[in-house]
């Protein structure tokens, strides 16, 4: 949507929520979103979702295309004006008056009836729409993991709606966006040009390019995490073992002998591991030095950028290792408080505690803009983006795609 649509839907949301006297809250639990995400669409701040564009669509019988490119207010109250004006025309002004008085009964009528309609289509939308996710709905917000929600390839976007549904925008020239029959996963991760998808019953389902059998998972199981790295795929096991296919030129699948696993993270050309110590482990390419881990200590997770790693400290502080020198991918030394590490492609993400997002390294795409970013509880990076995740299922996108 662009800045111009952006206004007129916030001119209009406000305009729908005071004909139709609903607080910002009130509305909120109307199409199952905060308060605070009603007042962000007012102030113009974020845009709403697909999904909400249509619920919101449905809830006012108005069209989405007149959400985002129509003054709604100056047209409704010019219809109204006409219809009153032919309905009394030359009558006296008592029966003028009574007559007012009969279609503002007849209008509240109507408006209530359709409303009660409208929350009852709703809420039998909302529990088919969630049929397939009953085991989350029984799960505390504090217990869902987000950051299994949304994943950055190389120059593409896969994330995992509130209904469940996987979604993705960017490239698609290797079909790494077709999720045609995936049900019931619980993580996602894109590599380079490929995306994984980890099921509930710890199989693994992958699509996209293939060139190094990169996308052959179809067999494993027990698998409790993936991770996607450019050419090749890595799957934790629940025994604390790793599974590696793909592209292992720089020796990337050399993790047969690995460990006390808890958490793994596929770069470029190397691949780490977060062993139950607090330590890490790498594979051997180290051109830029991205495999100087061995004294890393304290460690409660990792996430692998193109030529670089970073890692999170159980102290909120972050350490980091490769990167081409001109890029500053590493430049986390003053990072504290955080919550979450991503190394992206030229560049490293941190999310704060309070919701609050940095980044540093190469900014050639505006994708170190984030600074305006407020109650993320998730991110994650590609080559030249950033994206992020609120609890209200509000994504963010800073950078662009590239594609070739």
């Amino acid at each position: 949507m662009n800045k111009g649509g952006q206004v007129v839907f916030s001119k209009n949301i406000i305009y729908l929520r005071k004909k139709y006297k609903l607080t910002q809250e009130e509305l909120g639990k109307k199409l199952n979103v905060s308060r605070q995400t009603i007042s962000k669409w007012e102030k113009g701040e974020v845009v709403p979702d697909s999904y909400n564009l249509i619920e919101i669509s449905k809830s006012f019988s108005v069209k989405v295309q007149d959400l985002i490119m129509k003054d709604i207010s100056e047209e409704t109250e010019t219809q109204d004006l006409e219809e009153l004006e032919e309905v009394t025309l030359d009558q006296p002004k008592q029966d003028k008056n009574k007559i007012y008085k009969l279609l503002k009964i007849i209008a509240v009528l109507t408006i209530s009836i359709f409303t009660l309609i409208i929350l009852f289509y709703v809420y039998t939308s909302y529990l088919v729409g969630k049929a397939d996710l009953s085991n989350t709905n029984n799960e505390t917000e504090e217990s869902i993991n987000y950051t299994n929600l949304l994943s950055a390839g190389r120059d593409f976007s896969v994330y995992i709606d509130k209904n469940g549904m996987i979604r993705g925008t960017g490239d698609n020239t290797y079909h790494q966006l077709d999720f045609q029959g995936w049900t019931d996963i619980e993580q996602i991760s894109s590599g380079g040009f490929h995306t994984l998808g980890l099921r509930k019953d710890g199989t693994v389902i992958a699509t996209g390019y293939n060139n190094f059998n990169q996308t052959e998972v179809n067999q494993w199981n027990d698998i409790i995490q993936v991770s996607g790295g450019r050419y090749h795929s890595l799957g934790l096991r629940k025994d604390g073992t790793v599974l590696c296919v793909g592209e292992d030129t720089y020796d990337a699948c050399d993790v047969n002998q690995w460990k006390d696993i808890i958490q793994v993270s596929a770069g470029r050309y190397n691949s780490y591991g977060l062993r139950k110590d607090g330590t890490v482990i790498s594979t051997n390419e180290n051109q830029y030095g991205q495999a100087n881990i061995l004294n890393w200590t304290n460690i409660t997770q990792i996430s692998a950028g193109t030529y670089h790693v970073i890692g999170l400290r159980s102290d909120g502080t972050v350490v980091c290792a490769g990167g081409q020198p001109e890029d500053d991918a590493c430049d986390v030394g003053q990072w504290t408080d955080i919550k979450q590490v991503i190394g992206a492609g030229y560049h490293s993400i941190g999310l704060r505690n309070d919701g609050t997002v940095v980044a540093v390294g190469r900014n050639n795409l505006g994708q170190l803009n984030v600074s305006n970013w407020n109650d993320i509880v998730a991110i994650s990076g590609g080559r030249f983006h950033t994206i992020a995740i609120d609890k209200n299922h509000q994504y963010y996108f800073a950078g662009d795609y590239v594609l070739e």
